[in-house]
């Protein structure tokens, strides 16, 4: 009972409130309570402060732990290289004393003897050029460290060209320089900074610019364009497709003049079309853009034309004209532009635009080469007549050369050169010095010859074959002055000679104007006089009449700017030709380059390359020398580590198709093997690695999945918009992208616990299969879409 009396009263006491504390219950004392409450926020408020401030301090002390131990590491990568090359500095010294220690060994001692007198007979002072630069860098190896030091430019320049015109002669030249020349990925960073995208280039229009301001004075320039044909393929490098039709910003979006005939969407390139700034004073020639196309209409290339001429004055130059082939589309440009080439008019053939606050009249120049060689083809194909009704027949040219054939091997009567391939020229059609040697004064007066001295039956009426002969070697000779030493109509125009060569040009445009051609009536049976400007045959003959009619006006123009009299070679389409020669003889001169591989030639041509006279197998011959390429500078910097890949600026042939490239109807389906993967991932979670190890289904399952989903994207998208149009809107990002946000839900439906709940290492996996399949995947579309398309 005294317990339980004593635990109750326990309770008790327990129960009841300290008779300190109790006013604090009593609901009606609120100025107590208030009062104390604020006191205890006043206790409180200073406490957290206090604490907010040490969490302060200590985070700047991290922070400056931080910074001081990111310093200490810079500093330890720079004495880490410092250490390294003075090891190489001691190895290679080491490395000179044992030499110099097994020659003075040596019991032959005639080679000290040898290698003194050429000490002290050898004299750096000797060399010039890039041989004194090898030299130097090979005496001077022990004591430089060559892995920091730039090249210079001469050496630069040497070292690509060298590369250039063959890789292999170049590692073998280094090896032998003991590495003294930079290496070939050393050239290939240097390429990367230049751009040639498809287009006009703002590198070579700027590299224009600053020349003009440096020159202070006007430049004149030809404008030149041309096509040259390229192998049809496609390419993907860097994310950018390559081998599509372009046309740039003047293109506005009619896809009827660059869809393919299959109707699979935009079509592939199958010509490049360059335009090329070429100087009056033949100092220097530059591209200034280009445009992979398929079939190109009148109205799309004249607004390039346009385009160009626009930024070429808005550059700096003054252009003079334009010259192009005989290309029918040309014509048909020309015309779109305001100026009729097929038109009678005493006008001078010219095409007036808005350049700035004013308009510029361009001379219309069709290229007289081309135009020659149509004058030859038609001569030796129609029937013409002249304005007295008398025959121009090429049958006097052939009865000439059996002639000379019969009568011995060797006679060339007033010293022609006519061969077999002068009249039978179906295999060398495209040659202008056969063209010209048929078309020359040698050929008129030998015809003369066996007419009137020889009495010969057979030339009888060949006298107006004889005059048209000898107006299309004058009308030649005057639109191909190259030097300044010609005499005749060969020499360039000066005062004495303007007058001259002016009437010859107003007889010979009077002379092709009046030329007739017979044309034979189908419906009839008869034949008939047509005027030659009007027939299908005029190309050559209006081409050359335009010429003619524009000299003496473009001499007007450029007399002041040339003391020396005005050249008429650099307004030809042979410095264009040389161009192509040069990206041809990169591959070899029967090869034509991709739209990939044309953009890396021209990189190495705008910035270092100079053929000249190496250049062989090409349309023209040079006379006089080619005219060198103007420097393209990019403002870009060279980084070492670039994100360009190395495909972006190599140049290498295209592979021989094998016997895995031949395909079916579709693209085979991609697949990929766990050990594939487990090569790009990095694992640092002990529960990832715990899971592959024990689980090794998990990766081919999740490889399984994204090689299927994804070979069913790219299947749907094929047929929705067609392969071409696939290719050609081609984002690798984006399909990454897209495969990931589909399997975000993966690890919920295959109930993978630590991949809930560590949505990031499930991406360690994720993110590189869909990159794996996506690069894969693309490479299998391109080598059947290649193989479609080269069938």
């Amino acid at each position: 009972m005294q317990v339980e009396s004593q635990v109750v009263s326990g309770s008790d006491i327990d129960n009841e409130p300290e008779p300190e504390i109790e006013w604090l219950l009593d609901p009606y004392s609120d100025e107590i309570v208030e009062e104390c409450s604020m006191e205890t926020d006043f206790q409180i408020t200073p406490i957290g402060a206090e604490h907010q401030s040490a969490n302060d301090h200590s985070d700047a002390i991290i922070k400056k732990l931080n910074d001081d131990i990111k310093k200490l590491q810079e500093k330890v990568e720079i004495l880490k290289r410092k250490n390294h090359a003075l090891t190489m500095q001691v190895r290679r010294r080491d490395e000179k004393i044992t030499k110099m220690e097994s020659l003075s060994s040596s019991k032959d001692k005639t080679t000290p003897n040898i290698c003194e007198r050429c000490k002290t007979s050898f004299s750096l002072e000797s060399l010039n050029g890039i041989i004194r630069l090898i030299v130097e860098r090979i005496l001077e190896r022990g004591q430089k460290e060559f892995f920091n030091e730039k090249y210079e430019e001469e050496l630069k320049f040497f070292a690509v060209q060298l590369h250039f015109i063959s890789p292999k002669a170049y590692r073998f030249v280094r090896n032998e320089l003991e590495n003294a020349l930079p290496s070939e990925f050393t050239i290939l960073r240097w390429l990367k900074v230049i751009d040639c995208e498809p287009g006009f280039s703002d590198e070579a229009l700027t590299s224009i610019h600053n020349y003009v301001a440096s020159q202070n004075r006007l430049v004149w320039c030809q404008l030149l364009f041309d096509e040259m044909y390229i192998h049809r393929h496609i390419d993907i490098v860097a994310g950018k497709v390559y081998g599509f039709a372009f046309l740039g910003n003047a293109y506005e979006g009619n896809e009827e003049s660059i869809t393919d005939d299959s109707g699979d969407g935009e079509a592939t390139a199958t010509q490049v079309l360059v335009f090329m700034l070429v100087s009056v004073d033949m100092n220097w020639k530059l591209p200034i853009g280009y445009f992979p196309i398929n079939k190109l209409a009148a109205p799309e290339k004249s607004k390039l034309i346009t385009e160009a001429i626009s930024l070429s004055e808005k550059a700096g130059v003054k252009v003079l004209g334009l010259t192009f082939d005989g290309a029918p589309v040309n014509f048909s440009s020309m015309k779109k532009l305001g100026c009729d080439l097929a038109t009678v008019d005493e006008d001078f053939y010219t095409i007036s635009l808005a350049v700035g606050c004013g308009m510029r009249e361009i001379f219309v120049h069709p290229d007289p080469c081309h135009m020659l060689k149509l004058v030859r083809t038609h001569f030796a194909n129609n029937q013409l007549v002249d304005r007295d009704g008398a025959k121009i027949d090429f049958k006097y040219v052939r009865l000439l050369h059996e002639f000379q054939q019969n009568n011995g091997a060797g006679i060339r009567l007033k010293g022609n050169k006519l061969t077999s391939n002068h009249v039978e020229f179906s295999q060398n059609s495209m040659s202008v010095e056969l063209a010209a040697q048929v078309l020359s004064e040698s050929v008129a007066e030998a015809i003369d010859h066996c007419r009137d001295v020889l009495q010969l039956v057979e030339f009888a009426g060949s006298e107006a074959t004889t005059k048209f002969l000898r107006i299309c070697n004058t009308s030649f000779d005057v639109l191909n002055t190259h030097k300044s030493t010609h005499k005749g109509y060969k020499a360039p125009i000066v005062d004495e000679n303007c007058e001259a060569i002016t009437h010859f040009c107003e007889t010979a445009v009077s002379y092709f104007t009046d030329l007739q051609v017979e044309v034979y009536d189908k419906g009839r049976g008869t034949s008939k006089l047509q005027p030659i400007s009007k027939s299908q045959v005029k190309t050559g003959f209006i081409g050359l009449r335009a010429c003619l009619r524009n000299l003496p006006a473009m001499n007007v123009k450029m007399k002041h700017f040339c003391p020396e009299g005005f050249l008429t070679y650099p307004l030809l389409q042979d410095h264009l030709e040389f161009f192509f020669g040069e990206v041809r003889s990169k591959l070899g001169c029967n090869t034509n380059p991709t739209v990939m591989q044309f953009r890396a030639i021209l990189k190495r041509l705008v910035t270092c390359v100079q053929m000249g006279q190496l250049l062989e197998n090409t349309n023209c011959k040079a006379q006089g020398g080619v005219v060198p390429t103007l420097n393209v500078k990019s403002v870009m910097k060279v980084e070492r580590n670039g994100h360009s890949e190395p495909k972006d600026v190599d140049v290498e042939p295209i592979p021989e198709p094998s016997d895995e490239d031949v395909f079916g109807d579709e693209v085979f389906a991609v697949h990929l093997t766990a050990d594939m993967l487990m090569a790009k991932v990095r694992l640092d979670c002990e529960v990832c690695v715990t899971i592959c190890e024990t689980n090794s289904l998990f990766v081919t399952k999740l490889l399984e999945d994204v090689c299927t989903f994804g070979n069913n994207y790219f299947c749907q998208r094929v047929k929705q918009i067609g392969r071409t149009q696939f290719l050609k809107t081609y984002k690798e990002d984006a399909c990454v992208t897209y495969i990931m946000t589909s399997f975000k839900n993966y690890p919920t439906k295959q109930n993978l616990m630590h991949f809930i709940e560590q949505n990031t290492h499930f991406l360690i996996f994720l993110e590189p299969a869909a990159k794996m399949f996506t690069e894969k995947r693309m490479r299998e579309e391109l080598r059947f879409f290649n193989f479609k398309i080269s069938e």
